[in-house]
């Protein structure tokens, strides 16, 4: 009896307490509340952004900003409405603020110095922009977004090399083939050694590149090397190779292909006093002819202007190290003759 009496009033004490918890206990959703006006401004702030306001976008984000500040994505948003506004400084400083805020979070700084990599190529600052890359790189080795802009940027740079081997990587990570990007970058490569004397590195890195497939752009620039080591007949072989391969190219190859034949001529000796060249530059103005009836009908050129062009003197030198430039004549301190390489840009595909 006196148990049943215990149960009894714990029973009722349990309801009791049950009662007053329902009628005076008030949850705190104070939270819940704020994730949903977070959510409600950055609809409204996705609706400004497709409607291209701008001011409005960041008014939006700012007011999400100020209520949880512990929240890193508004600040991502920001920087990237910022610097594709042009206001690269304030993105800057976003991301910065974000990579120092989230030191202790990897993918989270990850992601800010990647950004910040973006603003700074945005700014026009390649040298910073490449140092957080290669950051991000280091860090995470199989980051493809950061693995094409750095490879990007090293082409810009004129390291050409670095460039070749960040494609090499792109390639296997995503199952693609990049021999042909990769071939055209180690020529350019090879083509920035020669212009400074480097003749070693440039042998050697053709010879990387012609394991990936021979092009007019590879035989141009193995007529300079031959031509820097004073080989005129290599030099001369190689140029008539470049013609067959891109005969548009004849423009850019035929004052080299008579330079190497003057060097012939003047290796023989010229003993008889008779014109040695005839023969052989009748011989590369009929290759010519050929390539340009191969040209489109407004680009053709006439026999006078090839004439003109075969007689010029070599194309002055282009910017440094750039693959794009139009000729390169060589070094003033070599005894060789100039050969005219043909444009890479002709060659190289658009990242």
């Amino acid at each position: 009896m006196g148990a049943a009496l215990v149960l009894l009033l714990v029973g009722l004490g349990a309801m009791a307490a049950g009662v007053l918890i329902g009628r005076y206990y008030v949850p705190d959703d104070r939270q819940l509340r704020r994730t949903a006006r977070h959510s409600k401004a950055y609809m409204r702030a996705l609706s400004h952004l497709v409607a291209r306001d701008h001011d409005t976008v960041i008014s939006e984000l700012r007011n999400v900003v100020e209520e949880n500040i512990e929240d890193a994505e508004p600040y991502f948003a920001l920087g990237a409405i910022f610097r594709s506004r042009g206001e690269h400084e304030r993105a800057i400083r976003v991301h910065q603020a974000l990579a120092l805020r989230e030191r202790d979070k990897r993918k989270l700084r990850q992601r800010a110095m990647y950004e910040l990599g973006l603003d700074f190529r945005a700014a026009g600052m390649p040298r910073r922009a490449t140092r957080a890359m290669e950051e991000v790189v280091l860090q995470e080795p199989g980051h493809e977004g950061a693995l094409r802009v750095l490879a990007a940027l090293y082409e810009e740079q004129a390291r050409f090399n670095e460039a070749a081997g960040l494609w090499q990587r792109l390639g296997r990570r995503r199952g693609e083939d990049t021999s042909h990007r990769e071939h055209h970058l180690l020529v350019a490569a090879a083509q920035t050694a020669l212009g400074r004397d480097d003749l070693d590195s440039a042998k050697q890195l053709l010879k990387e590149a012609q394991k990936h497939q021979e092009s007019a752009h590879f035989f141009a620039a193995a007529a300079e090397l031959a031509a820097a080591r004073g080989n005129h007949r290599g030099a001369k072989e190689r140029l008539k190779q470049a013609l067959v391969a891109e005969p548009g190219l004849a423009p850019h190859l035929l004052p080299g292909l008579i330079a190497a034949e003057q060097g012939l001529a003047r290796e023989a000796g010229d003993k008889d006093g008779r014109d040695e060249l005839d023969d052989d530059v009748a011989e590369a103005a009929r290759l010519a002819a050929d390539s340009r009836l191969a040209l489109p009908e407004g680009s053709r050129r006439t026999s006078t202007q090839l004439a003109t062009v075969a007689s010029a003197p070599a194309l002055p030198a282009a910017s440094s190290g750039s693959p794009h430039a139009d000729a390169r004549p060589t070094c003033p301190n070599r005894s060789s003759s100039p050969v005219i390489v043909s444009p890479a840009a002709l060659f190289l595909p658009v990242a």
